[in-house]
């Protein structure tokens, strides 16, 4: 019998080479697709779209409602999962414990104008945020209490490091990009809340002005604008901005997932997306195939073995 387990082993290893090499093979393949389709697709201002398949950058903005994220600041999707590390026999892995999504329909928009975009799971290229937690919870309340204070004493010492946060969230004036179906939207216009055409003069300022987007968004103050630190920058400039006043807009349309026109949908503009999607797509592909193959020959060879 112990022999019979000991041959087994490369069984496990084989499938399990094989099984996540094609993920590798799949994902480098579906990025791939992925940035050729945004290479190939013609950007266009919002007001300019037209009905059919666009490609279109802006920033978030809520339609409906923004949520507070665990971090406390607001936002027009997030999705995040609570899990918990376990061990059942050999194996070990992060088990999902709780899950919520916040998907309303948000504003993207330009100066040109504005559209409404109906966010897709599937077609989302959002970053992703993980955060051990010292303990388990499941409302953002109770989360973003555990994540900023901590929870001490022996709770801590017994759960720190089993449970974490996984997090994707588009932050309100967060920039985006989108490439998707643009139909008409008959109830057009719309109520928009908070002085957006200001948040879009800051914008215009911030892009134009090297020294007041150091000064704006700068927070570390080394001389260098990270993605974060203009992500948290943005986020802080719509605060600024929001309030009770309310515009009717009229909308150039809503941006949805169609049969033949897929979303994507990402929280950044065109430029940082094509890095995102087009990292390491060859490299994975050949290391797939490369464990594939180490899978295949330690299957043979486990066969051999046992004739």
């Amino acid at each position: 019998m112990p022999l019979a387990k000991g041959r087994s082993d490369p069984v496990t290893i084989g499938i399990i080479a094989i099984v996540f090499g094609g993920g590798l093979i799949y994902n480098g393949i579906k990025n791939f697709r992925k940035s050729r389709k945004i290479q190939d697709t013609a950007r266009i201002d919002i007001g300019s779209a037209p009905l059919g398949l666009v490609e279109v950058e802006g920033y978030a903005w809520p339609a409906i409602q923004a949520m507070p994220a665990v971090c406390g600041r607001n936002v027009v999707y997030y999705h995040y999962k609570v899990q918990q590390y376990v061990r059942r026999g050999k194996s070990s892995y992060w088990e999902t414990k709780h899950e919520f999504n916040f998907g309303n329909p948000f504003y993207v928009m330009d100066s040109s104008g504005i559209c409404l975009v109906h966010p897709q799971k599937n077609g989302l290229e959002v970053r992703e945020e993980i955060t051990k937690l010292s303990g388990y919870a499941e409302s953002t309340q109770d989360l973003s209490a555990m994540v900023h204070r901590g929870v001490g004493g022996i709770l801590s010492s017994m759960f720190s490091g089993s449970y974490r946060l996984v997090e994707n969230k588009i932050l309100v004036g967060s920039p985006v990009y989108v490439c998707g179906n643009l139909q008409a939207d008959s109830a057009s216009p719309k109520k928009i809340r908070g002085d957006y055409q200001k948040f879009l003069k800051h914008v215009e300022l911030i892009r134009s002005n090297p020294i007041f987007r150091m000064q704006k968004f700068d927070k570390d103050r080394n001389g260098n604008v990270t993605e974060a630190e203009m992500l948290l920058g943005l986020s802080d400039v719509s605060k600024e901005v929001s309030g009770a006043m309310e515009n009717l807009v009229k909308l150039v349309g809503v941006i949805s997932h169609s049969d033949t026109h897929s979303l994507i949908l990402s929280d950044c503009h065109q430029e940082e997306l094509l890095k995102r999607v087009s990292s390491y797509n060859f490299l994975k592909i050949i290391g797939g195939i490369i464990l594939i193959g180490i899978g295949i020959y330690l299957l043979q060879n486990a066969g051999k073995s046992w004739l």
